[in-house]
């Protein structure tokens, strides 16, 4: 079997070598400059070419440079490792923490394992947490950040968050709390179509998309059966519709849409032809969750689970609806 370990854009660090490399790099660069400016001096008094010297110098600034990347990249590995944050793997030449190539995309990456903590308790409740997502911009979902949020959380937990989310506010008329649950949701859909593009550096993989079919198929709470309960396709298309003009890549869309597609027609055989609907109409939230919402209306208003899915593949381009088409 090929090993593709660690993949595209993203290395593997042992924590102990990465230590040495660093202090290694931070005690050499001064002394080439040093070095440097001794061999300047010999061959300047000597009346011969200083090149030589001059070539030195260059190196030691380029090594004064790469130590100092080196130390800041060292101060976010040990704190990941610290807080838990980054994925390690195990190899027969031992442990390693997998990370993202670019340091901007380390710090990002580290930004959405922790913003990952916060979408947790957020669905908990917890009111210190939703204050903190309302500092999350929608442009802040990087594909790094969005592919450790999306990983850090799972495909199950995934899915099981906006079932949370909104049934938190079934029967509430604030509008604050309607308008939070919409920007959260939007948030973790931004997330979700850059962590599923698989043209896009954070992309989660094959396996995690077969995983969020079998989650998306998947009854809450366990043992229901639809009717009764919650299916994960109907959260994930509430996801899918939270977040107006972002785009699907037509691998998701083929992937995942058209196994929503097989779930709704397997449905419809046994239960007849009504079908089921997004949590909107599961939780009877009314408008609570559109865009333009300023007074939210609890009601029992149905909307087919797929529409969201067919929206969005018609808002991600001609290959994307395609996607659809052809099944």
């Amino acid at each position: 079997m090929k090993d593709d370990w660690p993949g595209p854009d993203t290395c593997g660090v042992k924590l102990a070598q990465f230590e040495h490399m660093t202090q290694q790099m931070t005690q050499a660069a001064p002394r080439l400059e040093q070095l440097a400016d001794e061999l300047w001096q010999a061959l300047n008094g000597a009346g011969v070419s200083t090149a030589p010297a001059m070539e030195i110098k260059r190196i030691a600034a380029w090594a004064g440079q790469a130590a100092s990347d080196l130390r800041r990249r060292n101060l976010l590995v040990h704190d990941l490792d610290r807080q838990k944050l980054a994925f390690t793997v195990c190899r027969p030449d031992g442990t390693y923490l997998t990370l993202p190539d670019r340091y901007t995309d380390q710090v990002a990456y580290a930004d959405g394992r922790r913003a990952a903590e916060l979408f947790r308790r957020a669905a908990s409740g917890d009111a210190s947490a939703q204050s903190a997502l309302r500092g999350i911009q929608p442009d802040d979902i990087t594909p790094m950040f969005a592919r450790a949020l999306i990983e850090s959380l799972g495909a199950r937990a995934l899915v099981k968050l906006p079932m949370s989310l909104t049934f938190r506010i079934v029967g509430d008329r604030d509008q604050r709390h309607a308008a939070d649950t919409r920007a959260t949701l939007a948030l973790l859909g931004r997330a979700l179509a850059l962590a599923t593009d698989p043209n896009g550096k954070g992309y989660v993989g094959g396996e995690y998309l077969n995983a969020l079919r079998t989650a998306g198929r998947a009854n809450f709470p366990p043992l229901s059966t639809p009717p009764n309960g919650t299916s994960g396709y109907q959260s994930l298309a509430t996801l899918i519709g939270s977040s107006s003009g972002t785009r699907f890549s037509a691998h998701f869309i083929d992937v995942v849409g058209n196994d929503m597609i097989a779930y709704d027609t397997g449905l419809r055989k046994s239960l007849g032809q009504a079908p089921l609907p997004d949590l909107t109409g599961e939780y009877g939230l009314g408008n609570a969750l559109d865009p333009s919402t300023t007074k939210p209306i609890p009601g029992e208003r149905k909307t087919d689970f797929l529409a969201p899915l067919f929206e969005a593949a018609a808002a991600s381009g001609k290959a994307a609806s395609q996607a659809l088409l052809t099944h």
